[in-house]
């Protein structure tokens, strides 16, 4: 298509840094969000809990439980975070998250107006998400 359209390559760009190294130095400025969820046995319905992982030390937080995730809730969530961060907000560069219906363009602003960019991973593919491994128990 880029040859049909006339448009040359890229130029080469050379860098000492592999992008695993590139990876490692950036993950410092990174956090991810996702979902988890709980099945209650006593109401019978699904919480559903949101969490904010800071990539670099691992350190999780846990943003707010709900049995409807839906678009408000979770800007309301991701306002908290802001606050109950503070200074060490500005740590920040990148928010890595999944495509879901509840992260709307509200949740993506507020993150926006602090200097954090949203990163979404590609669409269906599960290999991209940080979270989805499989725990195996300790035998």
């Amino acid at each position: 298509m880029l040859q049909r359209l006339r448009i040359p390559p890229a130029p080469a760009r050379f860098s000492d840094a592999t992008w695993r190294q590139f990876l490692r130095t950036q993950t410092s400025t990174m956090l991810a969000c996702d979902f988890f969820h709980v099945d209650c046995a006593v109401t019978l319905k699904r919480i559903y809990v949101l969490f904010v992982l800071e990539v670099a030390s691992r350190s999780v937080h846990l943003l707010g439980a709900t049995t409807n995730p839906d678009g408000q809730w979770t800007t309301q969530q991701v306002r908290n975070l802001v606050m109950d961060l503070g200074d060490h907000i500005t740590e920040f560069r990148f928010l890595i998250r999944h495509r879901a219906g509840q992260f709307t363009a509200s949740f993506d602003a507020v993150l926006a107006d602090v200097g954090i960019r949203v990163v979404k991973i590609p669409p269906r593919c599960p290999r991209a998400e940080l979270f989805r491994r499989k725990v195996r128990p300790h035998g």
